[in-house]
Protein backbone atom coordinates (compact mmCIF):
# COMPACT_ATOMS: atom_id res chain seq x y z
CA UNK A 1 0.00 0.00 0.00
CA UNK A 2 1.13 3.61 -0.40
CA UNK A 3 0.09 7.06 0.72
CA UNK A 4 0.51 10.49 -0.83
CA UNK A 5 0.94 13.63 1.31
CA UNK A 6 -0.88 16.43 -0.40
CA UNK A 7 0.83 19.36 1.43
CA UNK A 8 4.29 19.89 2.87
CA UNK A 9 3.52 19.57 6.56
CA UNK A 10 6.73 17.73 7.63
CA UNK A 11 10.41 18.67 7.24
CA UNK A 12 13.40 16.40 7.71
CA UNK A 13 15.36 16.74 10.95
CA UNK A 14 18.91 15.54 10.48
CA UNK A 15 19.65 12.51 8.29
CA UNK A 16 17.73 9.17 8.19
CA UNK A 17 19.43 6.34 10.12
CA UNK A 18 19.80 2.84 8.60
CA UNK A 19 20.32 -0.46 10.53
CA UNK A 20 21.24 -3.70 8.74
CA UNK A 21 19.25 -6.74 9.98
CA UNK A 22 19.87 -10.46 9.37
CA UNK A 23 19.06 -12.21 6.10
CA UNK A 24 19.26 -9.08 3.87
CA UNK A 25 16.78 -7.01 5.86
CA UNK A 26 17.14 -3.30 6.86
CA UNK A 27 15.56 -0.87 9.32
CA UNK A 28 15.25 2.85 8.30
CA UNK A 29 14.39 5.59 10.85
CA UNK A 30 13.34 9.07 9.63
CA UNK A 31 12.85 11.96 12.10
CA UNK A 32 10.78 15.01 11.00
CA UNK A 33 9.27 18.11 12.53
CA UNK A 34 5.92 19.67 11.74
CA UNK A 35 5.61 22.96 9.83
CA UNK A 36 3.40 24.32 12.57
CA UNK A 37 4.16 23.52 16.19
CA UNK A 38 0.79 24.48 17.49
CA UNK A 39 -0.87 21.47 19.02
CA UNK A 40 -4.31 22.45 17.74
CA UNK A 41 -2.96 22.63 14.19
CA UNK A 42 -1.28 19.24 14.61
CA UNK A 43 -4.41 17.63 15.98
CA UNK A 44 -6.45 18.93 13.08
CA UNK A 45 -3.94 17.68 10.47
CA UNK A 46 -2.58 14.41 11.94
CA UNK A 47 -4.58 12.35 9.42
CA UNK A 48 -2.64 14.09 6.64
CA UNK A 49 0.74 13.77 8.41
CA UNK A 50 1.01 10.06 9.32
CA UNK A 51 1.45 7.45 6.55
CA UNK A 52 -0.47 4.14 6.79
CA UNK A 53 1.26 1.21 8.51
CA UNK A 54 2.70 -1.12 5.90
CA UNK A 55 3.03 1.64 3.28
CA UNK A 56 6.20 1.51 1.18
CA UNK A 57 9.06 3.88 1.90
CA UNK A 58 9.26 4.42 -1.87
CA UNK A 59 5.79 6.02 -1.96
CA UNK A 60 5.51 9.78 -2.44
CA UNK A 61 6.63 11.44 0.81
CA UNK A 62 6.03 15.21 0.81
CA UNK A 63 8.59 15.83 3.52
CA UNK A 64 10.66 18.98 3.11
CA UNK A 65 14.21 17.82 2.52
CA UNK A 66 13.28 14.16 1.84
CA UNK A 67 11.98 13.52 -1.62
CA UNK A 68 12.48 9.99 -3.00
CA UNK A 69 14.86 9.69 -5.93
CA UNK A 70 14.85 6.96 -8.53
CA UNK A 71 17.01 3.99 -7.52
CA UNK A 72 17.69 5.22 -4.00
CA UNK A 73 14.66 3.65 -2.20
CA UNK A 74 15.13 0.31 -0.35
CA UNK A 75 13.20 -2.67 -1.79
CA UNK A 76 10.12 -3.83 0.23
CA UNK A 77 10.76 -1.15 2.89
CA UNK A 78 7.44 -0.78 4.77
CA UNK A 79 6.32 1.45 7.64
CA UNK A 80 6.26 -0.45 10.97
CA UNK A 81 6.31 2.32 13.63
CA UNK A 82 5.31 6.00 14.06
CA UNK A 83 6.18 8.20 17.05
CA UNK A 84 5.40 11.90 17.63
CA UNK A 85 5.53 14.56 20.38
CA UNK A 86 7.71 17.16 22.13
CA UNK A 87 10.46 15.03 23.60
CA UNK A 88 14.19 15.37 23.98
CA UNK A 89 16.07 13.49 21.39
CA UNK A 90 13.51 14.30 18.74
CA UNK A 91 14.72 17.86 17.88
CA UNK A 92 14.78 21.19 19.56
CA UNK A 93 12.66 21.68 22.61
CA UNK A 94 9.34 23.14 21.57
CA UNK A 95 9.32 21.48 18.15
CA UNK A 96 6.61 18.88 17.50
CA UNK A 97 8.51 15.93 16.02
CA UNK A 98 7.46 12.81 14.09
CA UNK A 99 9.65 9.67 13.87
CA UNK A 100 8.90 7.09 11.11
CA UNK A 101 10.43 3.55 11.21
CA UNK A 102 10.56 1.28 8.14
CA UNK A 103 11.69 -2.37 7.87
CA UNK A 104 12.27 -4.75 4.95
CA UNK A 105 9.06 -6.86 4.66
CA UNK A 106 8.63 -9.05 1.55
CA UNK A 107 5.98 -11.51 0.33
CA UNK A 108 7.99 -14.50 1.66
CA UNK A 109 8.81 -15.31 5.28
CA UNK A 110 12.41 -14.52 6.25
CA UNK A 111 14.08 -15.47 9.53
CA UNK A 112 14.40 -12.54 11.93
CA UNK A 113 17.44 -14.15 13.60
CA UNK A 114 19.31 -17.43 13.81
CA UNK A 115 17.50 -20.47 15.21
CA UNK A 116 17.45 -21.26 18.94
CA UNK A 117 18.43 -24.92 19.49
CA UNK A 118 18.18 -27.02 22.68
CA UNK A 119 18.32 -30.74 23.62
CA UNK A 120 16.12 -30.93 26.72
CA UNK A 121 13.95 -33.79 25.34
CA UNK A 122 16.18 -36.82 26.06
CA UNK A 123 18.82 -35.49 23.68
CA UNK A 124 16.36 -34.84 20.84
CA UNK A 125 16.86 -31.59 18.97
CA UNK A 126 14.33 -28.80 19.41
CA UNK A 127 14.57 -25.79 17.08
CA UNK A 128 12.77 -22.48 17.71
CA UNK A 129 12.61 -20.24 14.63
CA UNK A 130 11.08 -16.75 14.18
CA UNK A 131 10.24 -15.50 10.66
CA UNK A 132 8.60 -12.32 9.32
CA UNK A 133 6.85 -11.14 6.12
CA UNK A 134 4.49 -8.41 5.00
CA UNK A 135 0.97 -8.39 6.43
CA UNK A 136 -1.41 -10.99 4.93
CA UNK A 137 1.34 -13.40 3.70
CA UNK A 138 -0.02 -17.01 3.63
CA UNK A 139 1.40 -19.58 6.09
CA UNK A 140 1.10 -23.08 4.62
CA UNK A 141 2.96 -25.44 6.98
CA UNK A 142 1.20 -28.32 8.85
CA UNK A 143 1.98 -29.59 12.35
CA UNK A 144 3.29 -33.16 12.33
CA UNK A 145 3.77 -33.24 8.53
CA UNK A 146 6.00 -30.32 7.52
CA UNK A 147 9.67 -30.78 8.29
CA UNK A 148 13.09 -29.14 7.95
CA UNK A 149 16.51 -30.70 7.63
CA UNK A 150 18.33 -28.69 10.31
CA UNK A 151 22.12 -28.37 10.13
CA UNK A 152 24.57 -26.68 12.48
CA UNK A 153 27.98 -25.94 10.92
CA UNK A 154 29.31 -29.04 9.14
CA UNK A 155 27.21 -31.65 10.94
CA UNK A 156 24.90 -34.07 9.16
CA UNK A 157 21.47 -32.48 8.84
CA UNK A 158 18.85 -33.60 11.37
CA UNK A 159 15.25 -33.91 10.18
CA UNK A 160 12.82 -32.12 12.49
CA UNK A 161 9.04 -32.03 12.23
CA UNK A 162 6.83 -29.03 12.92
CA UNK A 163 5.50 -29.40 16.49
CA UNK A 164 3.81 -26.01 16.99
CA UNK A 165 3.61 -22.49 15.61
CA UNK A 166 2.23 -19.10 16.72
CA UNK A 167 1.34 -16.17 14.41
CA UNK A 168 1.56 -12.49 15.43
CA UNK A 169 -0.36 -10.20 13.03
CA UNK A 170 -0.14 -6.37 12.80
CA UNK A 171 -1.11 -3.85 10.12
CA UNK A 172 2.56 -3.81 9.03
CA UNK A 173 3.74 -7.42 9.18
CA UNK A 174 2.98 -11.07 9.98
CA UNK A 175 5.46 -12.77 12.32
CA UNK A 176 5.55 -16.56 12.91
CA UNK A 177 7.33 -18.43 15.70
CA UNK A 178 7.84 -22.16 14.88
CA UNK A 179 8.94 -25.08 17.07
CA UNK A 180 10.54 -28.01 15.23
CA UNK A 181 11.24 -31.36 16.97
CA UNK A 182 13.47 -34.27 16.07
CA UNK A 183 11.57 -37.62 16.08
CA UNK A 184 12.77 -40.38 18.37
CA UNK A 185 12.46 -41.86 21.85
CA UNK A 186 11.61 -39.52 24.70
CA UNK A 187 11.81 -42.10 27.48
CA UNK A 188 12.00 -45.83 28.20
CA UNK A 189 10.91 -47.14 31.59
CA UNK A 190 9.87 -50.33 33.39
CA UNK A 191 6.37 -50.45 34.82
CA UNK A 192 4.15 -53.04 36.51
CA UNK A 193 0.96 -54.31 34.86
CA UNK A 194 -0.64 -56.64 37.37
CA UNK A 195 2.20 -58.91 38.45
CA UNK A 196 4.12 -58.47 35.22
CA UNK A 197 6.85 -55.95 34.44
CA UNK A 198 6.27 -53.99 31.28
CA UNK A 199 8.45 -51.82 29.07
CA UNK A 200 6.95 -48.37 28.43
CA UNK A 201 8.49 -46.31 25.61
CA UNK A 202 7.44 -42.75 24.79
CA UNK A 203 8.31 -41.39 21.36
CA UNK A 204 7.88 -38.38 19.14
CA UNK A 205 7.06 -39.13 15.52
CA UNK A 206 8.62 -42.55 14.91
CA UNK A 207 7.28 -45.84 16.37
CA UNK A 208 9.85 -47.82 18.39
CA UNK A 209 10.99 -51.33 17.51
CA UNK A 210 9.31 -54.11 19.52
CA UNK A 211 11.75 -55.44 22.16
CA UNK A 212 12.75 -59.09 21.78
CA UNK A 213 10.41 -61.43 23.68
CA UNK A 214 7.75 -58.76 24.08
CA UNK A 215 4.49 -57.95 22.31
CA UNK A 216 2.76 -54.60 21.92
CA UNK A 217 -0.01 -54.34 24.53
CA UNK A 218 -1.25 -50.79 24.03
CA UNK A 219 -0.55 -47.49 22.28
CA UNK A 220 -1.67 -44.19 23.77
CA UNK A 221 -1.59 -40.86 21.98
CA UNK A 222 -0.98 -37.60 23.84
CA UNK A 223 0.22 -34.07 23.09
CA UNK A 224 3.49 -32.28 23.74
CA UNK A 225 3.59 -28.59 22.90
CA UNK A 226 0.94 -29.18 20.26
CA UNK A 227 2.80 -32.15 18.71
CA UNK A 228 1.49 -35.73 19.03
CA UNK A 229 3.52 -38.08 21.19
CA UNK A 230 2.97 -41.83 21.57
CA UNK A 231 3.25 -44.07 24.62
CA UNK A 232 3.88 -47.73 23.80
CA UNK A 233 3.48 -50.47 26.42
CA UNK A 234 5.14 -53.84 25.72
CA UNK A 235 4.53 -56.98 27.82
CA UNK A 236 6.52 -60.21 27.93
CA UNK A 237 4.91 -63.09 26.12
CA UNK A 238 3.34 -66.01 28.05
CA UNK A 239 3.49 -64.42 31.60
CA UNK A 240 0.62 -64.83 34.19
CA UNK A 241 -0.97 -61.58 35.17
CA UNK A 242 -3.30 -63.05 37.81
CA UNK A 243 -4.73 -66.40 39.01
CA UNK A 244 -7.59 -67.05 41.44
CA UNK A 245 -9.14 -70.32 42.71
CA UNK A 246 -12.48 -70.66 44.50
CA UNK A 247 -14.87 -73.48 45.44
CA UNK A 248 -18.67 -73.55 45.11
CA UNK A 249 -21.65 -75.90 45.51
CA UNK A 250 -20.45 -77.32 48.80
CA UNK A 251 -16.96 -77.97 47.51
CA UNK A 252 -18.09 -79.98 44.51
CA UNK A 253 -17.16 -77.20 42.10
CA UNK A 254 -13.66 -75.71 41.78
CA UNK A 255 -13.28 -72.58 39.64
CA UNK A 256 -9.89 -71.28 38.51
CA UNK A 257 -9.61 -67.93 36.70
CA UNK A 258 -6.34 -67.03 34.94
CA UNK A 259 -5.61 -63.73 33.17
CA UNK A 260 -2.72 -63.60 30.70
CA UNK A 261 -1.34 -61.35 28.00
CA UNK A 262 -0.66 -62.97 24.65
CA UNK A 263 -0.55 -66.57 25.83
CA UNK A 264 -2.53 -69.75 26.55
CA UNK A 265 -2.25 -70.84 30.21
CA UNK A 266 -3.00 -74.18 31.83
CA UNK A 267 -4.89 -74.73 35.07
CA UNK A 268 -3.09 -75.51 38.31
CA UNK A 269 -6.10 -77.58 39.39
CA UNK A 270 -5.57 -81.17 38.23
CA UNK A 271 -8.39 -82.37 36.02
CA UNK A 272 -9.92 -78.94 35.49
CA UNK A 273 -11.31 -78.25 32.03
CA UNK A 274 -11.56 -74.90 30.25
CA UNK A 275 -15.13 -73.59 30.24
CA UNK A 276 -14.55 -69.91 29.43
CA UNK A 277 -12.30 -67.73 27.25
CA UNK A 278 -12.97 -63.98 27.06
CA UNK A 279 -11.22 -60.66 26.61
CA UNK A 280 -10.85 -58.49 29.71
CA UNK A 281 -8.86 -55.43 30.76
CA UNK A 282 -6.03 -54.97 33.28
CA UNK A 283 -4.70 -51.43 33.78
CA UNK A 284 -5.92 -50.44 30.34
CA UNK A 285 -4.14 -53.43 28.69
CA UNK A 286 -6.39 -55.87 26.76
CA UNK A 287 -5.88 -59.36 28.21
CA UNK A 288 -7.48 -62.79 27.93
CA UNK A 289 -9.33 -64.36 30.84
CA UNK A 290 -9.47 -68.16 30.95
CA UNK A 291 -11.89 -69.95 33.29
CA UNK A 292 -11.33 -73.56 34.28
CA UNK A 293 -13.71 -75.77 36.27
CA UNK A 294 -13.44 -79.09 37.99
CA UNK A 295 -16.35 -81.03 39.46
CA UNK A 296 -18.03 -84.42 39.53
CA UNK A 297 -20.57 -83.31 36.90
CA UNK A 298 -23.72 -83.65 38.99
CA UNK A 299 -24.18 -81.03 41.69
CA UNK A 300 -27.87 -81.44 42.63
CA UNK A 301 -30.96 -83.63 42.06
CA UNK A 302 -34.57 -82.51 42.64
CA UNK A 303 -37.72 -84.63 42.28
CA UNK A 304 -41.42 -83.86 42.40
CA UNK A 305 -44.56 -85.93 41.71
CA UNK A 306 -46.20 -85.70 38.30
CA UNK A 307 -49.82 -84.44 38.05
CA UNK A 308 -52.78 -86.81 38.36
CA UNK A 309 -52.94 -87.34 34.59
CA UNK A 310 -49.51 -89.02 34.85
CA UNK A 311 -50.14 -90.97 38.04
CA UNK A 312 -47.24 -93.17 39.06
CA UNK A 313 -44.61 -90.92 37.43
CA UNK A 314 -42.05 -88.50 38.92
CA UNK A 315 -40.26 -85.45 37.51
CA UNK A 316 -36.51 -85.59 38.21
CA UNK A 317 -34.26 -82.54 37.62
CA UNK A 318 -30.46 -82.93 37.56
CA UNK A 319 -28.04 -79.97 37.63
CA UNK A 320 -24.47 -80.49 36.54
CA UNK A 321 -21.38 -78.59 35.41
CA UNK A 322 -18.59 -79.31 32.99
CA UNK A 323 -20.23 -82.32 31.39
CA UNK A 324 -24.02 -82.41 31.24
CA UNK A 325 -25.66 -85.28 33.17
CA UNK A 326 -28.96 -86.57 31.73
CA UNK A 327 -31.37 -88.37 34.08
CA UNK A 328 -33.07 -91.58 32.99
CA UNK A 329 -36.61 -91.48 31.70
CA UNK A 330 -38.28 -89.31 29.08
CA UNK A 331 -36.43 -85.99 28.72
CA UNK A 332 -38.98 -83.16 28.84
CA UNK A 333 -36.87 -79.99 29.51
CA UNK A 334 -33.27 -78.79 29.49
CA UNK A 335 -31.41 -75.49 29.81
CA UNK A 336 -27.91 -74.01 30.04
CA UNK A 337 -27.04 -71.05 32.27
CA UNK A 338 -23.71 -69.24 32.14
CA UNK A 339 -22.58 -67.75 35.46
CA UNK A 340 -19.16 -66.75 36.79
CA UNK A 341 -17.58 -67.96 33.59
CA UNK A 342 -18.92 -71.54 33.65
CA UNK A 343 -22.06 -73.31 32.39
CA UNK A 344 -24.62 -75.01 34.59
CA UNK A 345 -26.68 -77.66 32.81
CA UNK A 346 -30.23 -78.46 33.98
CA UNK A 347 -32.12 -81.42 32.58
CA UNK A 348 -35.58 -82.69 33.61
CA UNK A 349 -36.91 -86.19 32.84
CA UNK A 350 -40.21 -87.92 33.58
CA UNK A 351 -39.53 -91.25 35.24
CA UNK A 352 -41.99 -94.14 35.64
CA UNK A 353 -44.59 -95.81 33.43
CA UNK A 354 -46.12 -93.10 31.30
CA UNK A 355 -48.21 -95.07 28.78
CA UNK A 356 -51.11 -97.19 30.06
CA UNK A 357 -54.35 -97.12 32.04
CA UNK A 358 -54.20 -94.62 34.90
CA UNK A 359 -57.72 -94.92 36.37
CA UNK A 360 -61.03 -96.87 36.01
CA UNK A 361 -64.33 -96.02 37.70
CA UNK A 362 -68.14 -96.20 37.26
CA UNK A 363 -70.31 -93.27 36.17
CA UNK A 364 -73.71 -92.62 34.62
CA UNK A 365 -74.22 -91.37 31.10
CA UNK A 366 -77.21 -90.25 29.02
CA UNK A 367 -77.89 -92.14 25.79
CA UNK A 368 -80.59 -91.81 23.07
CA UNK A 369 -82.94 -94.72 22.25
CA UNK A 370 -84.35 -94.96 18.71
CA UNK A 371 -87.98 -93.95 17.99
CA UNK A 372 -90.65 -96.11 16.22
CA UNK A 373 -92.91 -95.15 13.28
CA UNK A 374 -96.02 -97.34 12.65
CA UNK A 375 -97.96 -96.86 9.36
CA UNK A 376 -101.59 -97.94 10.11
CA UNK A 377 -105.25 -96.76 9.86
CA UNK A 378 -107.72 -95.36 12.34
CA UNK A 379 -111.56 -95.82 12.25
CA UNK A 380 -113.70 -92.77 12.96
CA UNK A 381 -117.45 -91.85 12.89
CA UNK A 382 -118.97 -88.40 12.71
CA UNK A 383 -122.81 -88.13 12.42
CA UNK A 384 -123.90 -90.48 9.67
CA UNK A 385 -120.36 -90.55 8.20
CA UNK A 386 -117.93 -93.28 9.23
CA UNK A 387 -114.75 -94.76 7.81
CA UNK A 388 -110.95 -95.19 8.26
CA UNK A 389 -107.99 -92.87 7.67
CA UNK A 390 -104.31 -93.82 7.10
CA UNK A 391 -101.90 -92.33 9.74
CA UNK A 392 -98.27 -92.66 10.90
CA UNK A 393 -98.09 -93.28 14.60
CA UNK A 394 -94.69 -92.09 15.96
CA UNK A 395 -92.88 -92.87 19.19
CA UNK A 396 -90.03 -90.26 19.07
CA UNK A 397 -86.40 -90.92 20.13
CA UNK A 398 -85.90 -90.56 23.87
CA UNK A 399 -83.05 -90.13 26.33
CA UNK A 400 -82.31 -92.56 29.10
CA UNK A 401 -79.57 -92.74 31.74
CA UNK A 402 -77.45 -95.87 31.94
CA UNK A 403 -74.41 -96.98 33.92
CA UNK A 404 -71.02 -96.72 32.17
CA UNK A 405 -67.42 -97.67 32.89
CA UNK A 406 -64.94 -94.75 32.65
CA UNK A 407 -61.33 -95.54 31.69
CA UNK A 408 -58.52 -92.91 31.84
CA UNK A 409 -55.35 -93.86 29.94
CA UNK A 410 -52.22 -92.24 28.43
CA UNK A 411 -51.15 -93.11 24.89
CA UNK A 412 -48.67 -91.76 22.35
CA UNK A 413 -51.38 -91.38 19.73
CA UNK A 414 -55.14 -90.77 19.97
CA UNK A 415 -57.29 -93.83 19.06
CA UNK A 416 -58.59 -93.81 15.49
CA UNK A 417 -61.09 -96.74 15.61
CA UNK A 418 -63.88 -97.46 18.04
CA UNK A 419 -67.00 -99.65 18.44
CA UNK A 420 -69.79 -97.22 19.33
CA UNK A 421 -72.84 -97.95 21.45
CA UNK A 422 -76.17 -96.22 20.90
CA UNK A 423 -74.99 -94.82 17.60
CA UNK A 424 -78.23 -93.74 15.88
CA UNK A 425 -76.52 -91.97 13.02
CA UNK A 426 -77.58 -94.59 10.46
CA UNK A 427 -81.20 -94.93 11.68
CA UNK A 428 -83.88 -92.78 10.04
CA UNK A 429 -87.08 -93.14 8.02
CA UNK A 430 -89.68 -91.10 6.17
CA UNK A 431 -93.44 -91.49 5.52
CA UNK A 432 -95.39 -90.27 2.47
CA UNK A 433 -99.04 -89.48 3.25
CA UNK A 434 -101.41 -89.47 0.23
CA UNK A 435 -105.07 -88.39 0.05
CA UNK A 436 -107.43 -89.04 -2.95
CA UNK A 437 -111.11 -87.95 -3.05
CA UNK A 438 -114.12 -88.09 -5.48
CA UNK A 439 -117.02 -85.68 -4.73
CA UNK A 440 -120.52 -85.66 -6.42
CA UNK A 441 -122.35 -82.34 -6.66
CA UNK A 442 -125.82 -82.98 -8.20
CA UNK A 443 -126.77 -83.71 -11.85
CA UNK A 444 -126.94 -82.01 -15.22
CA UNK A 445 -130.43 -82.27 -16.97
CA UNK A 446 -130.82 -82.14 -20.80
CA UNK A 447 -134.22 -81.96 -22.72
CA UNK A 448 -135.15 -82.10 -26.42
CA UNK A 449 -136.53 -79.01 -28.19
CA UNK A 450 -140.02 -80.44 -28.03
CA UNK A 451 -139.57 -81.10 -24.36
CA UNK A 452 -140.66 -84.60 -24.77
CA UNK A 453 -137.33 -86.25 -24.16
CA UNK A 454 -134.85 -85.51 -21.30
CA UNK A 455 -131.49 -86.81 -19.97
CA UNK A 456 -129.65 -86.26 -16.67
CA UNK A 457 -125.96 -86.92 -15.91
CA UNK A 458 -123.63 -86.93 -12.86
CA UNK A 459 -121.72 -83.74 -11.81
CA UNK A 460 -118.60 -84.43 -9.69
CA UNK A 461 -115.07 -83.16 -8.68
CA UNK A 462 -111.88 -84.89 -7.44
CA UNK A 463 -108.82 -83.98 -5.38
CA UNK A 464 -105.37 -85.53 -4.68
CA UNK A 465 -102.61 -84.42 -2.22
CA UNK A 466 -99.47 -85.83 -0.63
CA UNK A 467 -96.84 -84.82 1.96
CA UNK A 468 -93.56 -86.36 3.17
CA UNK A 469 -92.51 -86.45 6.82
CA UNK A 470 -88.99 -87.43 7.96
CA UNK A 471 -88.13 -89.08 11.26
CA UNK A 472 -84.41 -89.06 12.16
CA UNK A 473 -83.25 -91.63 14.71
CA UNK A 474 -86.52 -93.60 14.09
CA UNK A 475 -87.29 -96.91 12.36
CA UNK A 476 -90.51 -98.36 10.76
CA UNK A 477 -92.49 -101.07 12.55
CA UNK A 478 -95.06 -101.10 9.67
CA UNK A 479 -94.40 -99.49 6.32
CA UNK A 480 -97.95 -99.24 4.80
CA UNK A 481 -101.39 -98.13 5.82
CA UNK A 482 -104.69 -97.22 4.05
CA UNK A 483 -108.12 -95.78 4.91
CA UNK A 484 -111.49 -95.01 3.25
CA UNK A 485 -114.72 -93.22 4.01
CA UNK A 486 -117.76 -92.32 1.79
CA UNK A 487 -121.13 -90.57 2.11
CA UNK A 488 -124.18 -89.68 -0.06
CA UNK A 489 -123.50 -86.22 -1.29
CA UNK A 490 -126.29 -85.87 -4.01
CA UNK A 491 -128.98 -87.69 -6.07
CA UNK A 492 -129.36 -88.26 -9.79
CA UNK A 493 -132.69 -88.59 -11.69
CA UNK A 494 -132.21 -91.60 -13.89
CA UNK A 495 -135.66 -91.37 -15.58
CA UNK A 496 -135.79 -90.41 -19.25
CA UNK A 497 -139.49 -89.67 -19.12
CA UNK A 498 -140.42 -86.00 -18.92
CA UNK A 499 -143.11 -86.86 -16.49
CA UNK A 500 -141.32 -89.28 -14.20
CA UNK A 501 -138.49 -88.99 -11.57
CA UNK A 502 -136.30 -91.93 -10.62
CA UNK A 503 -133.78 -90.69 -7.93
CA UNK A 504 -130.46 -92.53 -7.47
CA UNK A 505 -128.04 -91.67 -4.59
CA UNK A 506 -124.55 -90.36 -5.53
CA UNK A 507 -121.75 -91.21 -2.96
CA UNK A 508 -118.53 -89.08 -2.47
CA UNK A 509 -115.45 -91.11 -1.42
CA UNK A 510 -112.03 -90.21 0.12
CA UNK A 511 -109.13 -92.68 0.32
CA UNK A 512 -105.86 -92.14 2.29
CA UNK A 513 -102.52 -94.01 2.16
CA UNK A 514 -99.25 -94.02 4.15
CA UNK A 515 -96.06 -95.40 2.56
CA UNK A 516 -92.93 -95.62 4.74
CA UNK A 517 -89.29 -96.01 3.64
CA UNK A 518 -85.98 -96.25 5.54
CA UNK A 519 -84.85 -98.22 8.58
CA UNK A 520 -87.11 -101.05 9.62
CA UNK A 521 -85.32 -102.13 12.80
CA UNK A 522 -83.23 -100.78 15.71
CA UNK A 523 -79.93 -101.80 14.07
CA UNK A 524 -77.47 -100.32 16.58
CA UNK A 525 -75.36 -101.81 19.33
CA UNK A 526 -76.15 -101.28 22.96
CA UNK A 527 -72.60 -102.22 24.00
CA UNK A 528 -69.35 -100.39 23.24
CA UNK A 529 -68.08 -96.82 23.59
CA UNK A 530 -70.65 -94.20 24.45
CA UNK A 531 -68.31 -91.20 24.62
CA UNK A 532 -64.55 -90.47 24.33
CA UNK A 533 -62.34 -87.36 24.74
CA UNK A 534 -58.62 -86.92 23.95
CA UNK A 535 -56.10 -84.11 24.65
CA UNK A 536 -52.29 -83.76 24.58
CA UNK A 537 -50.77 -83.49 28.07
CA UNK A 538 -47.00 -83.84 27.49
CA UNK A 539 -44.45 -83.24 24.72
CA UNK A 540 -41.02 -84.77 25.16
CA UNK A 541 -37.88 -83.09 23.79
CA UNK A 542 -37.60 -85.80 21.13
CA UNK A 543 -40.97 -84.68 19.75
CA UNK A 544 -43.12 -87.50 21.18
CA UNK A 545 -46.58 -86.30 22.20
CA UNK A 546 -48.49 -88.06 24.99
CA UNK A 547 -52.31 -87.94 25.05
CA UNK A 548 -54.79 -88.40 27.87
CA UNK A 549 -57.75 -90.47 26.59
CA UNK A 550 -60.99 -90.73 28.65
CA UNK A 551 -63.52 -93.39 27.48
CA UNK A 552 -67.14 -94.05 28.66
CA UNK A 553 -68.26 -97.57 27.66
CA UNK A 554 -71.20 -99.92 28.33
Amino acid sequence: MSISHRTNRLKLVGSPSVEQLQNGRYKLTVTCSTMNSREDWYSANKARIFPDFGSLQSAEMSIDGLAPRTGEAYADMRLTQVESGNRSGMGQVGDYNVSLTYETLGSLFVQVKDDNTDYELNGLRRVTRTSIAEAGTDYDKTVGTSYIDHQIDDETAVRCFLAAYAIDDTDSFRQVQEVWLESGTLSETLDNVGSQKAKVIETIGADPATPTGYSLASKQESDFEGFQTNRFTFLKDNVVLSRSIQTKSGGKLILEVVEVFNGTPVADTTGAVKIGDEVSDVDGIPTRRFTFAKGDGQISVDSRPAPAQLAGCTYVTVRSIGTAVTPTGVLVAESETESDGYITYEKTALQGTIVGTKQTYKDVVDVTVAGVVNCTQVSKTSGDISGTIAVAKVTPPRTKTIAATVTVEVTTSPPDTVSLAYDLGDISCSVTSISMSEDFRGTDVFTTQSGKTRYSGQRKSSNMSARVSTYPNCYLSSSTGSGKFSYTSSYENTSTSPNQIVPVAQNSTTKTFTDGTGSTSASYSTTGVVERSSRPILTALDGTIYFEVVTWSV
